[in-house]
């Protein structure tokens, strides 16, 4: 008579940390983006088929599992949260009138008790994070010339409002930086292209602009407290 054959017992995962604990890494955003392998969304959808309740459901068939598998691989995947944000970047200025609004900003500020203090005057603008070159020339937009705020796209559009554009694109930059790399809330640039991009947008008259300054005041809050 053979031993009745007894059942490996369930295998604990390896890993004893905590997730508060784990250190992340560039790749997070990355991999939270990939998308599931179809094989994978196969066997979910093909256990909902067989699962208990689910005979009677005339709105799960198989054959329709199977067409959207086929059509989920050969489709193009969006990205989501917080790459996404990158997508709905408006055009902003060449680099030559990036830089001249850039030299407006500091001509207009270097005096300013807080600009003296941080040293950001002076500092190469290549050297500065790609959110800040774009906060210190929304707010240097906002004190030059009217001629400085027209740029022409690349397609042709003439834009009238540079501040507004560089507005929103260091907005979004600066979530996005933060979001993949979470070292970037150490730094005193990021806080520092926060409070201006805030500054510019509590004097805006657009509500979209105003909503979007509010929510990056609350995150410089926090990232104070932290």
């Amino acid at each position: 008579m053979h031993p009745a054959t007894v059942p490996d017992p369930a295998r604990l995962s390896g890993s004893r940390q905590w997730p508060g604990e784990r250190q992340p890494t560039r790749w997070d955003v990355h991999d939270a983006n990939e998308s599931p392998a179809v094989t994978f969304l196969d066997r979910f959808r093909a256990a909902l088929l067989h699962s208990e309740g689910a005979e009677e459901d005339s709105f799960l068939d198989l054959e329709s599992v199977i067409d959207s598998s086929e059509s989920l691989s050969t489709s193009v995947r969006s990205y989501t949260y917080p790459m996404v944000l990158l997508s709905d970047v408006p055009t902003t200025p060449s680099e030559d009138q990036l830089a001249r609004l850039q030299d407006v900003f500091y001509a207009t500020f270097k005096q300013h008790i807080y600009m003296k203090s941080i040293d950001l005057v002076g500092s190469p603008s290549e050297m500065l994070p790609p959110y800040l070159q774009y906060a210190v020339a929304c707010v240097g937009s906002m004190t030059s010339p009217n001629v400085d705020n027209v740029f022409t796209t690349p397609n042709g559009t003439i834009q009238t409002d540079a501040a507004a554009n560089l507005f929103m694109a260091g907005a979004n930059l600066w979530s996005v930086m933060l979001e993949v790399d979470n070292r970037e809330t150490r730094l005193l640039e990021a806080v520092v292209a926060a409070i201006l991009l805030v500054t510019y947008g509590v004097l805006s008259s657009d509500r979209t602009v105003w909503r979007k300054s509010s929510g990056l005041f609350c995150n410089v809050v926090t990232v104070r407290v932290l």
